[in-house]
């Protein structure tokens, strides 16, 4: 299966509660005083094309927990990504042997009951895409076969790719809170390098949606991507100077990451 279904998330959620469930039981058995937990699982499509031939193509699979466990103010966190009984019985007592060699720090622990969440909206999140393999390798060869005749100054890809991926998570603790949502992200992607005289430089365009019906078309992602590239021949060097700068709108967003990421909590 590529995909999550709207069909079956409904009954895989409910596993993944039953298994979080089972994490702070388990916990609590192995002497945590409080703890939480989380639990996923997701399924996608990733298709790559280069030069008119499929490179790659990955159906995937995947599932997750993580516990974190309170012993006082003491913490300790594991994870792993077999589901097996035994694996998550000794997932369990890694984060307690954790918690129980760790100092102890005042401000551990979980939010108050009252802070947990009593109403979980729904954001809109899911929206799986029904896409066949060979419907996927279709449009990527559209996309990159738009770039390579955006111009011919482009000489050569790095090539196109088509991704799909659907996921359901799920999040508990001890205070007898339990949520879980489904999420679906989809991709359009392509790279291509162009050439003039001695200078070869490569860009790339992107479309990516929670809904494939909200992506751009695989041709004007291509045509984005070869239009980029080939606006960056010519390009040259400037004597050091003080200047304003004006930055393209997605290295504008790159360095509002850079900032956020930071001084988030963690790395402060």
């Amino acid at each position: 299966m590529t995909t999550i279904t709207t069909n079956d998330v409904g009954e895989r959620q409910a596993c993944l509660e039953q298994i979080v469930e089972d994490l702070l039981a388990e916990a609590k058995r192995q002497g945590a005083c409080a703890a939480e937990a989380t639990a996923g699982t997701g399924a996608g499509l990733e298709v790559k094309v280069r030069l008119g031939a499929v490179e790659t193509l990955e159906h995937i699979r995947s599932n997750g927990l993580g516990i974190t466990v309170y012993m006082g103010n003491r913490k300790g966190s594991a994870s792993t990504s077999d589901l097996d009984q035994a694996a998550v019985h000794d997932m369990v007592a890694a984060a307690c042997a954790i918690a129980s060699h760790t100092q102890e720090d005042p401000c551990a622990g979980l939010a108050a009951p009252q802070h947990m969440a009593t109403r979980i909206p729904d954001l809109d999140l899911f929206h799986p895409w029904s896409l066949r393999v060979e419907e996927a390798i279709d449009l990527a060869l559209e996309c990159e076969e738009a770039a390579r005749a955006e111009d011919a100054r482009i000489v050569a890809s790095e090539g196109a790719a088509v991704t799909s991926h659907t996921r359901v998570h799920v999040y508990g603790n001890s205070h007898d809170f339990i949520g879980g949502y489904s999420s679906s992200r989809h991709g359009l992607s392509c790279a291509v390098v162009g050439r003039e005289g001695a200078s070869m430089q490569r860009d790339y365009w992107w479309s990516s949606a929670r809904c494939a019906d909200d992506l751009e078309s695989a041709a004007a992602v291509g045509r984005r991507a070869g239009k980029r590239t080939i606006a960056r021949l010519g390009a040259r060097r400037i004597p050091t100077r003080q200047a304003p700068v004006l930055f393209d709108a997605q290295l504008a967003a790159g360095l509002m990451r850079h900032l956020l990421h930071a001084i988030t909590g963690p790395s402060i």
